[in-house]
Parts: structure tokens; C-alpha cells; sequence
């Protein structure tokens, strides 16, 4: 009987593969709760200027950023801290760690160009539901790792699902009321319809006193509605029309700490909890 394994190699190891990295040195960014943040959007934006992959690198109290077989070298602009090029054609072999962080960026990018949707940073669900049961729709994915072993990479996948409701989160507050939805909807996970796909988000709170209609969204200088957001040059005027004129706006996070959003329930589906699903009688 054969057997069948989630683990699947790289066919070189990181040796044979013979990838290098320029290396830059990324000056003052604060070291306070805001660290890591600050230190990703460096990345992003070093990563659009060159065109490649770029993976931090902080040993110590010094932040780098290594950029993976760049074919330019270029000052940078728009960086809020200063970004300097400390060394070129460095073997990746050197940094393990962030040879693993290169390959969940790859492996994210590709997944996301393809329609999927994140859940976490490795953890991504189809763009459609495989299926639908009574109100409910049942989302597949998979979660994935990878281990650096005895000089290859390594990946392990495992099938995840996500259970969401068809109802949206207005027609549910429509249903419950505007008290009862309070108790019953905050801090509860919702799948969010955005511009660039779909998303898990947390209820931080639904305001009654903020209509979708009345700006609350900055965004550099300008300031738009939840509607008006979609339908700004580059958005999608498609979503603003499935918004109507009489709702509330909910506030949502990613994760406790994190960035608050305003968005329109009738973009929001509810995720089913654990507890909801009933014990099979034996």
C-alpha cells in the first residue's frame, strides 16, 4: 500500500540553486511597538523600486533588507528612512532564515495572482466557494510551512476549510436590530469583499451614527465615503452599487492591534464559530 506524504522537497538544495542578495542598510526606524510595521513598509516599497523579492534581516539592534538577485542598484525615494547599499552578491546560503521568508513571499504572490484570498500569512482559501449547504457557503484551502532541512527546502501542505454565512451582515443586523446586533456581531470574524479579493476581518464595532454615504475614509489628503471609496478613479464603482443608501458602517481589524477599517455590511459575510456546529450523535 503506498504512501502518500503532504511534505514535498525542493529539487536542489539552496546550494545548488545558488541564489544571492544585495544587502542595504535601513537607518533610523524607531524601536517601539510600531517596529515591524515600519520596517514591512520599507520592504514593500524597496521591493516595487527594484522589482524582486526583498526579506528583512535584524540581527542585533541593526535592520536590514535583502534584496534576491536584484539587476539594478538605484537610490531610493518615497522611504521614509534612510536606505543604504552595504553589500552586493551575498550567497542566500548565508541567511536561512530569510531564505524561508523569500519562498512564503513567492508562494503568496503567486497564490494572491491566482484568486485566492489570505486568511493568515499562510493560510489561503479558494476565491469561490466548493460549495454551498442550506445558508451556508464551504470555502477549501490549505496551510503551508516551510522548513530549511539538511540544505533543501522543504514545504508542508494541509487542507484547511472556512464555513460562511450566505446572509450578509446588514441583512443581519437588519434581522436582529440595532441592539441585539451589537451583543451578538461584535468581535465576531467576518469575510470582507474588497478590491483586490477577499479577506477575514474582526467586528471592532457596527456605528449606527455613520452612514456609508458620510466621509470617514482618509487616504493622503482626500477623504471619502465607504461608497465613494469604490467609486474614486482606480476603485470599483461595481461594489459601491451593491452598497445601498441606508446602511451603517461597521469597523473592523485584522487582528487585535492592527490598522481599523471602515467598510459596509452588505460587503460582509459572518464566519461560522466552532461552537456552532452541532456533535455528531454516535
Amino acid at each position: 500500500m503506498p504512501i502518500h506524504s503532504n511534505i514535498f522537497p525542493s529539487k536542489k538544495s539552496l546550494q545548488e540553486q545558488n541564489f544571492f542578495v544585495d544587502r542595504y542598510k535601513v537607518d533610523r526606524i524607531p524601536r517601539d511597538d510600531f517596529h515591524f510595521k515600519n520596517l514591512n513598509e520599507v520592504m514593500e516599497n524597496i521591493s516595487l523600486q527594484l522589482g524582486v523579492l526583498v526579506a528583512p534581516y535584524s540581527p542585533g539592534e541593526t535592520d536590514y533588507a535583502l534584496a534576491l538577485e536584484p539587476t539594478i542598484t538605484k537610490d531610493f525615494s518615497g522611504i521614509r528612512y534612510p536606505v543604504t547599499l552595504i553589500e552586493q552578491n551575498e550567497p542566500l546560503l548565508k541567511y536561512p532564515q530569510q531564505a524561508r521568508e523569500f519562498h512564503y513571499e513567492a508562494a503568496r504572490r503567486v497564490l494572491e495572482d491566482h484568486g485566492m484570498w489570505r486568511y493568515t500569512y499562510n493560510r489561503y482559501f479558494e476565491h469561490y466557494p466548493e460549495k454551498i449547504i442550506d445558508e451556508y457557503e464551504v470555502y477549501r484551502g490549505f496551510c503551508f510551512r516551510y522548513d530549511l532541512v539538511e540544505g533543501k527546502m522543504l514545504v508542508t501542505v494541509d487542507p484547511i476549510t472556512r464555513v460562511i454565512t450566505q446572509s450578509t451582515v446588514w441583512e443581519l443586523i437588519s434581522k436582529l436590530g440595532k441592539e441585539e446586533a451589537k451583543k451578538k456581531l461584535t468581535e465576531r470574524y467576518v469575510l470582507a469583499i474588497q478590491e483586490k479579493g477577499k479577506a477575514i476581518y474582526q467586528i471592532v464595532k457596527i456605528d449606527f451614527e455613520t452612514n456609508v454615504n458620510d466621509e470617514c475614509i482618509t487616504i493622503g489628503d482626500k477623504v471619502y465615503s465607504v461608497k465613494g471609496y469604490f467609486r474614486r478613479p482606480g476603485g470599483r464603482p461595481e461594489l459601491a452599487d451593491m452598497i445601498s443608501d441606508d446602511e451603517c458602517v461597521v469597523i473592523v481589524r485584522r487582528k487585535k492591534g492592527a490598522k481599523e477599517l471602515s467598510m459596509a455590511p452588505s460587503l460582509l459575510q459572518l464566519g461560522l464559530e466552532p461552537k456552532t456546529f452541532r456533535k455528531r450523535e454516535p
